[in-house]
């Protein structure tokens, strides 16, 4: 890790021009290929992998880059660099690491610890976060559909306008995480903590919340459309405040299960 790390200094002082240059694709792809070969060293165990992150991220070099056509400039005039994409993170420490707009497209985050930290926009499609921890976490408008979820800990996450469809989030821990206008379509949520969970306005149509907890969440116009709430934790007074359409109810709750279809 210490070449890696002379390697990169070394080209931030004497190539980083060229580095940065939007029309230079050259250096970028070594350093992206370097950087995903040192975090599959074996060797290198999950506290060096969130040093190696959080070093790239404070030279802010992590941002991500278009998903269609050249290197752009974002909005702030900066050019993204290194990707993310596929990388090792297993068991990585990146906690309050500042990882906003990164590309961790289909990324290996399996038990990280991302404890506060900022991934706003972050685009983390595919990604595997199985048990990771992402108490307190700043997901919003983040890209995790299809993500792996299951068993996280998201609690009191920021995931507003967070795009979580088809993503799997079974027996994760969502209490008091912020998911309005998360996107949460075919989502798998069976046996989530969503207790005292803020999910106003979000799409969960066709979601699996099979044995979930929503006790005190708060579903305001909350899209149930074709969602599985068979067995979950819920009261009507809850229900009474999200849109139904085909939605599965527990039987001991007395509400029309089509009550919205008309104005959907």
């Amino acid at each position: 890790m210490k070449d890696y790390l002379s390697q990169l200094s070394t080209i931030l002082l004497e190539k980083e021009n060229e580095l940065r240059d939007p029309d230079n694709d050259r250096l970028r792809v070594l350093m992206t290929a370097t950087t995903l070969t040192l975090l599959r060293e074996p060797n290198l165990n999950g506290e060096r992998k969130g040093q190696v992150i959080k070093f790239l991220a404070e030279m802010d070099l992590v941002h991500r880059p278009p998903v269609y056509g050249p290197f752009k400039p974002d909005d702030e005039g900066k050019v993204p660099t290194l990707s993310l994409n596929g990388a090792n993170l297993e068991l990585a420490n990146l906690s309050f690491s500042q990882l906003s707009n990164a590309d961790l497209r289909v990324a290996n985050l399996y038990g990280a610890t991302l404890i506060g930290a900022h991934l706003e926009e972050a685009n983390m499609l595919g990604a595997y976060l199985v048990v990771a921890n992402l108490e307190g976490a700043h997901l919003n408008n983040s890209i995790l559909a299809g993500a792996k979820l299951s068993g996280a800990d998201l609690s009191s996450a920021d995931m507003t306008h967070a795009n979580l469809a088809s993503s799997d989030l079974s027996a994760t821990n969502l209490s008091g995480a912020d998911l309005k206008f998360a996107e949460l379509i075919d989502a798998d949520l069976i046996a989530a903590n969503l207790s005292v969970a803020s999910l106003d306005f979000a799409n969960l149509k066709r979601a699996n919340l099979v044995g979930a907890d929503l006790t005190a969440a708060s579903l305001k116009n909350t899209n149930l459309s074709g969602a599985n709430l068979i067995t979950t934790q819920v009261s009507k007074e809850i229900l009474d405040e999200a849109l139904l359409c085909q939605t599965l109810i527990p039987r001991e709750i007395d509400i029309d299960p089509n009550r919205d279809c008309e104005t959907q």
